[in-house]
């Protein structure tokens, strides 16, 4: 690697500068200080500028493990690390207690060099028993050294420490289908399963164990979800994840901290990275792109916009630029600007077939059919791409062709089964076809891949309600609100259901109450669905005085909101209830039908 090759020589050269013979012998012929800093050209001028400011700080003061350490993680997280490892040594030598040098040479060491990997991880875990992470670094390298035994131990040592540590579990039934223990790997995979996995590697482990034990519906389901390509489900490690975020400065970890802000609705933290990344850099094009997709992400086409037009004004013919403001016009509705942005990224490179698609997919949005020849070629031109073939599927279902939607959304599958866009929006399909059964195990394997998201669990509520199993709708509405916490969407769909379903044993009045009071708080009861859906609970527990008068607000905020067709039919609706609740007569609604349409990506 460049980097590798430009910095190599200045960490040697700052040991050989240190008085402390622990670390290195005086060396008459040491560098100068100005020679200590090492050809930065061509390196994004952040990280260029972090180097010069760790590296100034070991000379300063070279008996510090700290700074020795500091600058070793800045080497290792961009992947230096050659560099890493001498400097991780040195801190080592200065603190001989501190398990972290011990435990970040055995990271730096994993790869091609596993056996002093162990050797490390085996004696930061002398210095510290008690981070569960680390445990499991040491099992998994064990286990590529087909030391199963110590192995086993450690994983077993870091699921003591952490009962919910999924790399834990996953490491102890590679363990166990190693040594053909196959139902011990199964219940273990289940339960890592339960815990809502990052990735889909689990499914192709359940997928080993039960071709192995002749279970063919259950490989079935999870070779369905299984990668297609090996992909390691990653380790839960906040002193490092703690360390990357906060020594990472090239735009690749600007867009890992822009990620952990947004699962946040942080905008300022987000709006504040991306300033001090324009103020390094502030005349290249890439920093400003960069930070006009971090922003798009975060829905403020507003902000993109910007950063995509100062692109164009330092390179007035960058391709990517150009995108990039066709996809935030977009985003603000304008859509003549967007298409004629995208028209002018492909005059500047007529191969970029994912611009064509997008053009394709607005001229539709106007009205021209012609844009489905577009999306139509770019899918032929690129018939490995799952992506390519699920716009073409979306744009199936804008042109209201559900037959075809369905079969090229199938093929998206048949491409990238767990294209997790494609299950949701195959679901869909089915859903509005009523074809519900169907929708629901699309939905179920939405919520495998996206743990976290809460419309897999909303969706998959609403097409189980629909085929008849209330019960098991419940009970999935309830698990998204475990896994996601309490989003309005799953307060609304579960308390709907426990108010209003037919079946008595279904429904709960007091529980939908509750539901409906919280969401009612988060909407600081100026919704008027939310006051609908609490005047219904209350009905369900049979204060109608109550359901009468949260339905009397819901009326009062409707008739001040904008006058449309929307607005009309839900008072017409909510007045049907209101004459209801004043008859002491609760609702029986059951479910509500999913949201007609697809995902938005």
């Amino acid at each position: 690697m460049r980097l590798a090759a430009l910095l190599a020589a200045t960490v040697l050269s700052i040991g050989a500068c240190s008085s402390d013979s622990s670390v290195a012998p005086p060396s008459s012929d040491a560098p100068k200080p100005d020679a200590l800093r090492p050809d930065t050209t061509g390196l994004e001028r952040a990280l260029a500028l972090e180097l010069a400011r760790f590296i100034d700080r070991v000379r300063g003061d070279p008996k510090s493990a700290e700074a020795w350490g500091d600058l070793g993680v800045l080497y290792e997280i961009h992947d230096v690390l050659d560099e890493a490892v001498v400097c991780y040594e040195r801190a080592q030598a200065l603190d001989g207690e501190d398990f972290r040098w011990p435990f970040f040479l055995g990271t730096a060491k994993q790869i091609g060099r596993q056996r002093d990997a162990l050797a490390h991880f085996e004696r930061a875990l002398e210095l510290n028993a008690d981070y569960a992470p680390l445990a499991c670094y040491l099992g998994t390298t064990a286990l590529l050294l087909d030391d199963v035994v110590r192995a086993r131990s450690a994983f077993a040592h870091a699921l003591q420490l952490d009962s919910e540590l999924v790399a834990a579990y996953l490491g102890l039934a590679k363990v166990d289908l190693a040594e053909n223990r196959l139902e011990d790997a199964i219940e273990r995979l289940e339960a890592a399963l339960a815990l809502g996995p990052r990735t889909a590697e689990v499914h192709g482990l359940l997928a080993q164990a039960y071709r192995r034990v002749g279970d063919d519906e259950k490989l079935a389901e999870h070779a369905r979800l299984a990668p297609r390509t090996p992909v390691l489900e990653p380790l839960t490690d906040s002193l490092r994840e703690e360390l990357m975020l906060r020594h990472g400065v090239t735009l690749h970890w600007r867009r890992v901290r822009t990620e952990h802000y947004r699962r946040q609705n942080d905008l300022a933290s987000i709006e504040t990275e991306w300033a001090n990344a324009i103020s390094f850099d502030p005349r290249n094009p890439r920093t400003h792109i960069a930070a006009g997709h971090a922003f798009l992400r975060v829905g403020r086409g507003d902000l993109a916009l910007g950063h995509f037009d100062q692109a164009l004004v330092l390179d007035g013919a960058s391709n990517p630029a150009w995108i990039g403001r066709s996809k935030a016009l977009y985003a603000q509705g304008e859509l003549d600007d967007a298409i004629a942005a995208v028209e002018k990224a492909l005059e500047l490179d007529p191969t970029q077939h994912e611009a064509r698609i997008d053009l394709g997919a607005m001229k539709l949005d106007k009205g021209d059919e012609g844009g489905l020849d577009l999306i139509r070629a770019s899918c032929d031109a690129l018939p490995e791409s799952a992506d390519a073939h699920y716009r073409l599927a979306r744009a199936y279902a804008t042109l209201g062709r559900p037959t075809a939607a369905l079969e090229t959304m199938r093929a998206t599958l048949d491409i990238d089964p767990t294209h997790v866009e494609a299950h949701h929006d195959y679901g869909t399909l089915l859903f509005e076809a009523d074809r519900w059964t169907e929708a629901a195990q699309h939905y179920e394997q939405v919520c495998a891949l996206a743990p976290n998201d809460p419309a897999g669990y909303l969706r998959l509520g609403q097409a189980l309600a629909a085929a008849g199993s209330a019960d098991r709708a419940v009970a999935a509405l309830q698990r998204g609100i475990d896994r996601a916490g309490y989003e309005p969407e799953l307060l609304f769909g579960l308390a709907w259901i426990l108010a209003t379903h037919p079946d008595d044993a279904v429904r709960d009045g007091s529980r939908a109450v509750q539901l409906a009071q919280r969401l009612n708080s988060l909407a600081q009861h100026a919704d008027p669905e939310a006051l609908q859906l609490l005047a219904a609970a209350h009905a369900e527990a049979g204060d109608f005085t109550l359901a009468v008068t949260r339905a009397k607000e819901a009326i009062r905020l409707l008739e001040r909101s904008e006058d449309t067709p929307e607005q009309r039919a839900s008072l017409e609706e909510i007045r049907e209830r209101l004459a209801r609740f004043e008859k002491s007569e609760p609702l029986r609604d059951g479910v509500k039908r999913a949201e007609t349409g697809v995902r938005d990506r």
